[in-house]
This record gives structure tokens, sequence and C-alpha cells, in this order.
């Protein structure tokens, strides 16, 4: 009897054992995409519709829908659902509403789960960016004392006035990703920024010394990062929301002025709160911590990158006279590549890493790398602000009231208008 039990007891629990095998979901749902197709062609702003269905074999209880980029990052808004079927189907659409989306191949991905077992499911799609389109010149310009009015100037020279300024000015940047102007001045004023669309302040920075003491000393912007140098020794990258990403420490007994980013690389121009030397410090752009630094001559108006290891610098020297200099990152050394003429570069455009236009005493040249040659473009036209427009072969000046427009590299003069007040900077403002 007591054996007849036993026999009975493991009968009874190989039956339990086989029936949870029996309920254990080991299977994931099955994805199926209908639309769009492999490799279907989308332009931004377009609509992306998307349909098929998943199955499982105990449930489908939840299934999200998303484009993805090559990294699997998503780019656009998501849909999800908790259908809590075995069979669910799928008919949605989303927007392609991102005009910052570059050219590429994307994914339509599928992720479904029935609560145990997940599964993925891409479909490649490919998407054109937005052309990009030259929208207007920005001109801020000097009404009066503490007074800036900013103006837009567009393709037809047609003018339209979009904010005043309050407060002194020393720089300004432009972010056409997003369609904002970052303004700044020294002593009794915020560092602003602005919405270009709505001509609203969306942010701004209070000073934070008392005249005469300057609080900023120089606002620059590079990969979606407002820089603001402060007098007070330190560099702060801001996002374009005025949330702070990186901070930079400069030297003691130095205080910051031009940026630039080259690579992973922040570049200031740091100058001596006490006598007349200046030196260029290289931050690590992630952490602000420092890299290098080597004294320098020159008053920076401006860097650009040449190669993977060096940028020029342009400036002028201490004695106000034109010089431009090569900057080795790699090895923290200078080198002259061209003697400058005897007068006041006054501002500088990249053409493209073989051509720079110079705006030194009344007359514009060509500076060409490849051939280490320097020639007058034009000749007393006084420009005290230059930009190279790409999307046209075009380069622009500002004279006192004036902007010109001129071809290049022939300098032919193709036409300009006059603002009311006498322009201090100039930005070009695209679609994106």
């Amino acid at each position: 009897m007591k054996s007849r039990n036993i026999i009975l007891l493991i009968a009874l629990v190989a039956m339990l054992i086989t029936s949870c095998k029996k309920d254990e979901d080991t299977l994931p749902p099955v994805i199926n995409i209908d639309f769009p197709l492999e490799f279907r062609y989308y332009d931004v702003y377009d609509t992306i519709n998307i349909s098929g269905n998943v199955t499982d074999d105990h449930n489908v209880h939840a299934v999200s829908i998303k484009i993805v980029n090559a990294n699997y990052q998503s780019v656009l808004d998501e849909d999800g659902y908790m259908p809590d079927t075995k069979t669910f189907y799928f008919n949605t659409s989303i927007a392609i509403n991102d005009i910052h989306l570059s050219s590429g191949t994307y994914y339509v991905l599928v992720t479904a789960t029935d609560g145990t077992n997940s599964k993925n499911l891409f479909r490649a799609i490919n998407i054109n960016a937005v052309p990009l389109q030259f929208k207007k010149i920005v001109a801020i310009t000097n009404v009066s004392t503490n007074s800036y009015n900013v103006y837009g100037v567009d393709v037809n020279m047609q003018t339209s006035m979009l904010f005043n300024y309050s407060g002194d000015y020393n720089s300004s940047a432009i972010n056409s990703g997003y369609q904002q102007l970052y303004m700044c001045g020294s002593i009794n004023s915020n560092m602003n920024a602005y919405d270009l669309g709505s001509k609203n302040m969306i942010w701004n920075i209070t000073p934070e010394n008392n005249p005469p003491f300057p609080s900023f000393n120089n606002v620059s912007f590079y990969n979606d990062i407002v820089y603001v140098s402060f007098y007070n020794a330190r560099i702060v990258g801001y996002n374009r929301q005025g949330g702070i990403n990186v901070t930079a420490q400069t030297s003691t007994g130095y205080t910051p002025g031009k940026t630039y980013l080259f690579n992973n690389y922040l570049l200031a121009e740091e100058k001596n709160t006490t006598g007349t030397d200046y030196k260029l410090s290289v931050y690590i752009a992630s952490t602000g911590f420092l890299k290098a630094s080597n004294v320098t001559s020159i008053v920076i108006k401006g860097m650009e990158t040449q190669d993977a290891s060096h940028v020029y610098i342009f400036g002028n020297t201490t004695a106000n006279k034109a010089v431009m200099t090569l900057y080795n990152v790699d090895f923290n050394g200078y080198y002259a590549p061209h003697a400058m003429p005897d007068s006041t570069l006054y501002d500088y455009a990249k053409v493209d890493a073989n051509n720079y236009l110079l705006a030194i005493g009344s007359n514009v040249y060509w500076y060409q790398t490849a051939s280490n040659s320097l020639t007058t473009l034009l000749t007393n036209v006084n420009a005290n602000r230059i930009k190279y427009e790409s999307l046209s072969g075009n380069f622009i000046i500002a004279n006192g009231n004036q902007i010109k427009v001129y071809t290049f590299p022939s300098g032919n003069y193709v036409g300009g208008t006059s603002l009311p007040y006498t322009i201090n900077d100039i930005h070009l403002l695209y679609n994106r």
C-alpha cells in the first residue's frame, strides 16, 4: 500500500511538471510590417504611414513604433499601444517634422512584448534633408549709447527691424539651426538669447560684476553650444535653452576672450588682467579641463580649422597690425605662413580650406593656402565686417551703415543697401 502511494505521488509530480512546461512562455511575438516598403524615400515634412500586425501564442502585451537613426536613437515622435490580444493590427502615421534631420538611412522600429519575451523588427527607409537656404543678413547697428537695433536684410536687400538691444555691446553669435541670436555687452548689459522668429528674448544671463568692472568678454556658438567668456576667469557652455553644459576655469590672473571649437578641444584667447600679454589655452571641450597653453602676441579676431592638427589664427598685434599664424594643436606651437599688409585687420571670412578673405586697412585681400599667396581683391572699400555666403558664392561687407555684396573670386559688385545706423556686426541666417 505504501509503495502504491509513492508511485501515485511520483506520477502526480510528473503531471504537474509537464503542465508547468506547457504553460511556460518561451516564444516571442511575431511582427510583420506591411508598409513602408524597404528603403522607401521620404523628405522632411512628409508623413510615414506604417502598417502591419503582431501575433503571439499567448498575448501581445505592448507594442511601440518609432523612427530611429543608425545608432538606434529615436529621432521623431513615437507611438505606443497596450492591446492585450493575441493579434494586434497597427496602422499609424509619424510626421517627419524635424528640420534638423540630415539625409541618410533611418529605420522604422517596431518592438513588441508578451510580458515575458520581446521582439524587434527594423524596416530601413531613406530621408532627404530640407535643402539649405539662405534667409537673411542679421545686422547689429548702434543707435546711440547703450542702444542697438537689430535688422534683417533679405536676399532682395529689403530691410526690416527685428528688435532693440539695450546696453553696451561687445559680441554676438547666431544659431541658424534653432533660429536664435545671442548678444552680450561688457559692463552694464545682459547676455541675451533671442528667438529670431518671434523676435522675443527667450533667456538671459545677468551681469555678475558692478561697474566699472565688466562681466562678459565674448559670446560664440559652435555645435549647439553657446560659449560665454566671463571676465571672472571662466568660460561656460550653455545649451539653447540656457542650461549649463560645461565650465572651463581659466588661468589665475587671466580673463578669457574669443573662443573656438576645434575637434574635441575648446581654444580660448586669454588676456592678463593686469598686463598686456596674451596666451592661447586649449581645453577639453567635454570636461573643461586644461590640455595646453602657450603665450601669443596676437589680439585674436577669430580662428578657423585648417586640417586635423592646425588652426589658423587671425588678429592683430598689440600695435594693431594685421597678423596671421598657424597653430599646431598637437605640438602647442605657432608659425606665420605669410606676412600681412602693414595695417589693421578688421575682419576675415573663410571661403573654404584653401581660400580666405581678409579685410585689412581699406582693402579686401584674398589669401590662398595651397599656394600661400596673398592678392588684393578690392581696394578702398573700408570693410569693417565681411562674410562669405556659400550658396550664392558671394561675399558681403559692411562699412558704416552700408551693406554691399560682391562675387567671389571676381570681386564684381552685385548690390547692396543702407541701414539707418552704423553697423557693428553682421551674421548670416539660414533655414537650418
